[in-house]
C-alpha cells in the first residue's frame, strides 16, 4: 500500500505505523483516512484512535470474530468506516456473481466453494470465503444452519506463498459451473484499499463496503 500510494498523486502520506506501534489521536490529526491492514487487535487500537481523533478509517483486517465487528459496525455511527476481508475489486465482483448465480440455479445444484492461501494466513477458512457463503445464503434465503454447514464444508488450502484464490463450484445435472478468482499479487488488495479510502474521504459517518466502491464506479 505504501509503495503504490507513494507514486500516486491522490495522496500523501502523514503517518505510518508498524506492529509495534498503537495510532495515537494526536498522529491522526489532520489525516482524511486511515488504512488498516494489520491484526484484530490492531484493528481494535486502530478504530479507538479514529474514534478519538473522528478520523475515517479503511479496515482490510481478516479475522476480526464477532466481538471486534460489533465494535467496528457501532464505531460506524460516528465515524466513516469501509470493512471489507478483501478489498481487491475482481473477489467482490465474485461474491456478487456467486450470489446472482445461486438466485439463477437452482435446488438440484450442489454448491463446493474452495479457498486457498499461504501458509502464514491464520483464519480458516478466509474472510472472504465467509462473505460468499453469506452472500449465497442470503440470495438463497436459508437458515442459520445451512450456512454454519456450508462454511464448515469449504475446502481450505494453506500452501507456498499463494495470495489468494477463490473457487465457487455449482454441480448440476450433466453440467458443471465454476467461478474462479486469482490474486496475482498483493497489488490486488492494495489497490483496492487505494480506492476504498478515495471514496471513504469526506463521507458521513457510517458502515460502508467494498460493493459501494465497485458502484459508484460504474
Amino acid at each position: 500500500v505504501l509503495s503504490l500510494a507513494r507514486d500516486s498523486k491522490d495522496f500523501k502520506i502523514s503517518a505510518t505505523f508498524d506492529q509495534n506501534d498503537k495510532p495515537s489521536a494526536s498522529a491522526l490529526k489532520g489525516v482524511d483516512v486511515l488504512i488498516d491492514f494489520s491484526l484484530p487487535e490492531g484493528t481494535r487500537d486502530a478504530l479507538k484512535a479514529c474514534l478519538e481523533a473522528k478520523t475515517p478509517i479503511v479496515i482490510a483486517t481478516t479475522g476480526l470474530g464477532e466481538s471486534i465487528e460489533a465494535e467496528v459496525k457501532e464505531a460506524s455511527l460516528k465515524i466513516p468506516v469501509l470493512l471489507s476481508p478483501n478489498m481487491s475489486h475482481g473477489a467482490n465482483a465474485l461474491i456478487e456473481l456467486a450470489a446472482l448465480a445461486a438466485t439463477r440455479l437452482g435446488q438440484s445444484y450442489r454448491i463446493k466453494i474452495k479457498e486457498a492461501h499461504h501458509i502464514h494466513k491464520k483464519d480458516r477458512p478466509s474472510g472472504t470465503a465467509k462473505k460468499i457463503v453469506q452472500a449465497i445464503v442470503k440470495a438463497k434465503g436459508w437458515d442459520i444452519a445451512l450456512a454454519v454447514e456450508m462454511e464448515n464444508n469449504v475446502e481450505v488450502i494453506r500452501e507456498g506463498e499463494i495470495v489468494g484464490d477463490h473457487t465457487v463450484i455449482f454441480s448440476g445435472p450433466g453440467e458443471t459451473f465454476e467461478l474462479h478468482h486469482h490474486a496475482e499479487s498483493r497489488d490486488a488488495f492494495a489497490n483496492g484499499a487505494l480506492d476504498a479510502a478515495l471514496f471513504l474521504a469526506g463521507k458521513k459517518p457510517g458502515f460502508y463496503n467494498i460493493s459501494d466502491v465497485l458502484r459508484k464506479e460504474k
